[in-house]
């Protein structure tokens, strides 16, 4: 087994470990299985680190550490292609955030931004 084809074992494993740590991509996640038509949007979040993932229904498919040219820090940019009620969305995210962060929303090809204090 090439170098190539353990990363890509590695990246469908199941995140199990992840959801436990961090209850906002579960929320998200969830969020997601439960909307019919959402198949494969990148969700990026940055804490301390950057994960993609490509966001199934009823499961993550891959899984991406930040490069060095990735800023980590208070941004966190999720792309949800076909997601239905962004308000409904946008208030799931609001409960799960309490520091200032920035999250830029990309939907239907429009950048929404959304500042929190």
């Amino acid at each position: 087994m090439t170098s190539k084809e353990k990363r890509e074992a590695e990246s469908l494993k199941p995140l199990e470990g992840d959801k436990k740590h961090n209850p906002t991509m579960k929320l998200l996640n969830q969020h997601l299985q439960h909307k019919p038509g959402v198949y494969g949007q990148k969700v990026l979040q940055i804490e301390g680190e950057i994960h993609e993932r490509e966001v199934g229904i009823n499961r993550l498919n891959s899984q991406q550490k930040a490069t060095e040219n990735e800023v980590v820090g208070l941004e966190q940019e999720i792309d949800l292609s076909c997601v239905c009620g962004m308000e409904a969305f946008k208030a799931l995210i609001e409960q799960h955030f309490d520091e200032k962060k920035v999250i830029k929303v990309e939907h239907n090809g429009q950048i929404v931004q959304i500042y929190y204090l």
